[in-house]
């Protein structure tokens, strides 16, 4: 009888391709409470397997669809039908509206979509530029830039679509506290209208813009960083933006 509760043992703690010993999958009650990458089955984190339709990491892998990355959001929109750019963050392109880009001024106006992703965030490529997004953090590139990086201007834009009309508050708070560099400009637009944008100096600068607007389905609420004068030092800023129906 001892032999048979011990070979029981070896089987479940044994990892058959390998021969070793190795722990159990971490306990979990949701997707957020597992590590990047994976997700909760059974109360156990399981890995994600990659697909061909997922986005290319930096290191030429795939991400998934729908990684355990996003936060664990299981709906878009609150009670109230609200949206908040830091809960719904996602790696997952157009979940909850989101969508997560750049604009290269200097050659188009249009909005394109990152496709490359790293534990922190979006990126467009980090070996050449430094423009990225993260649940909070935004960050463009400029012409005068980090060593190592191309002087290309790029504004770093955090993109919500709406699937609805109606009228839509809109609440943004942003942040730049490095004492570096010359600042970042910090801009909403409405359906390729400039709404609001403010310049964040250096040092420990906060703004805030709270409004509304009559919107369509398929309007597109832009939330913007500029490199102020095409100058990107120290340009990291903190983006947090509110979507409320009214």
């Amino acid at each position: 009888m001892r032999r048979f509760w011990l070979a029981l043992l070896l089987a479940v703690v044994t990892d058959p391709l390998c021969g070793c010993s190795s722990p159990p999958p971490a306990a979990c009650t949701r997707d957020s409470d597992c590590p990047v990458f994976m997700r909760c089955e059974a109360r156990a984190c399981v890995a994600i397997a990659a697909d061909a339709g997922g986005t290319t990491h930096d290191d030429g892998g795939v991400a998934p669809d729908a990684p355990a990355a996003d936060g664990g959001v299981a709906s878009c929109g609150d009670a109230t039908g609200a949206h908040d750019s830091l809960a719904e963050f996602s790696f997952e392109q157009g979940r909850c509206g989101w969508h997560y880009g750049y604009v290269e001024p200097a050659t188009s106006a249009a909005f394109v979509e990152m496709t490359i992703v790293q534990p922190d965030g979006w990126y467009v490529d980090p070996t050449r530029f430094g423009t990225s997004i993260g649940p909070e953090q935004m960050r463009p590139n400029g012409m005068l830039t980090d060593p190592g990086r191309e002087p290309v201007e790029q504004w770093a834009v955090r993109r919500w679509i709406s699937d609805a009309a109606g009228s839509l508050g809109v609440d943004v708070q942003a942040e730049r506290s490095d004492p570096n560099g010359n600042g970042a400009l910090v801009r909403v637009e409405i359906g390729g209208r400039i709404y609001w944008e403010q310049v964040l100096v250096p040092g420990s600068s906060t703004t805030s813009f709270r409004s509304s607007a009559s919107i369509t389905t398929g309007t597109a609420i832009d939330f913007i960083i500029d490199p102020y004068a095409s100058d990107d030092a120290a340009d990291d800023t903190r983006v947090v933006a509110t979507l409320t129906w009214r």
